[in-house]
């Protein structure tokens, strides 16, 4: 049953990559062209001003935000409620715009880097909120604060790779992230002397080894995802999750019997075991949908998309504001290719 599992794993994710591969292509064939000149740069320069008015009221809402998961994460209290059979936590007494409003700073700190041309001083605001976010155990934005100030720093340097310094840095980042990982941001709380929570490990991971933990489970849970679906689910979702983009927007404060998840569900991963954190990936969230032909489907449409956007900013005219939206745009990918969502 494992050999099995695995090799459906392996050559359905094969399959997505050669799929995502060969339509990325297909709609995104040109070569990467860099069209800053001094007109972009004096573009750059007269922004600095409508932006610092805008983050004056985003990064107040940001740090309120921030403050209050840092506060929580402290006390080592949750504020979520687990739905028993759905794995999804659901807002008991916040707001789920404001508690996500310090994402903001993953686009302030990375434009406040950009536009003052990547000096020290304006390095500080990433640093603090690498600090901070971290010691709420949330690591994903950092990596795409991070992530994203790398590629503007490319893009500014008109190199298409990073350089050996910056794959240095990126591979300390890997260990730094699953340090962090490891006791949800508890030892950045203790170097900053406010902690008052107590250790609890999540079952089996004080057994956990260096990158064995959740963050690079894909394989196991697509794995997972083939156990279920279709054999046991005796149906695949058929796209209908995606329904839940229409629901997640409305607060539960107004819609107090919100459904948790999608609105529409065919059945639950949760009837078959416990996975909890479980990400699909993007090809595991086309066989969850329909199978070898819903990894096609998934895999193709993502290429040819993300394709498509390459090349009109490629041939596009590439200013200020269009860049820092591709860019960030593109650090999101990273969350979309490892959850599928």
């Amino acid at each position: 049953m494992k050999t099995t599992l695995a090799l459906t794993v392996l050559l359905a994710s094969t399959l997505g990559f050669l799929v995502f591969a060969f339509a990325s292509l297909r709609f995104g064939n040109v070569p990467m062209r860099f069209k800053q000149d001094a007109v972009a740069v004096s573009e750059r320069n007269r922004l600095v001003g409508p932006f610092m008015m805008v983050a004056a009221v985003a990064v107040p809402i940001a740090l309120y935000s921030l403050f209050g998961s840092f506060s929580i994460a402290n006390e080592g209290a949750n504020n979520k409620v687990l739905v028993k059979g759905t794995g999804i936590f659901v807002n008991t007494s916040t707001n789920g715009y404001l508690e996500e409003a310090q994402i903001m700073l993953v686009t302030c700190t990375a434009m406040i880097a950009w536009l003052f041309r990547f000096r020290l001083p304006a390095l500080v605001p990433l640093l603090v909120f690498a600090l901070g976010r971290s010691a709420t155990g949330g690591r994903f934005p950092v990596v795409l604060a991070v992530t994203t100030v790398a590629l503007l720093w490319l893009y500014e340097h008109r190199l298409r790779f990073p350089s050996p310094r910056i794959i240095a840095l990126m591979l300390a980042g890997v260990v730094v992230f699953t340090a962090l990982g490891q006791d949800r941001g508890r030892a950045v709380r203790q170097w900053l002397g406010t902690d008052n929570t107590v250790q609890n490990l999540r079952p089996g991971e004080a057994r956990v080894k260096f990158m064995e933990g959740m963050d690079l489970g894909n394989l196991e849970f697509f794995e997972y995802i083939v156990y279920v679906v279709p054999q046991r689910s005796h149906s695949y979702d058929y796209f209908l999750n995606n329904l839940q983009v229409l629901t997640e927007p409305v607060p539960r404060l107004l819609w107090p019997n919100k459904p948790a998840g999608p609105p529409i569900s065919r059945f639950s991963m949760f009837d078959y075991g416990y996975p909890i954190g479980m990400t699909r990936s993007l090809p595991g969230e086309g066989w969850y949908s329909l199978g070898w032909l819903g990894v096609i489907i998934v895999c193709g449409a993502w290429g040819a998309g993300l394709g498509a956007i390459y090349r009109r900013y490629v041939l596009g005219e590439q200013d200020t504001i269009v860049t820092a939206a591709y860019i960030l745009f593109l650090t999101m990918m990273i969350t979309t290719m490892r959850d599928g969502t």
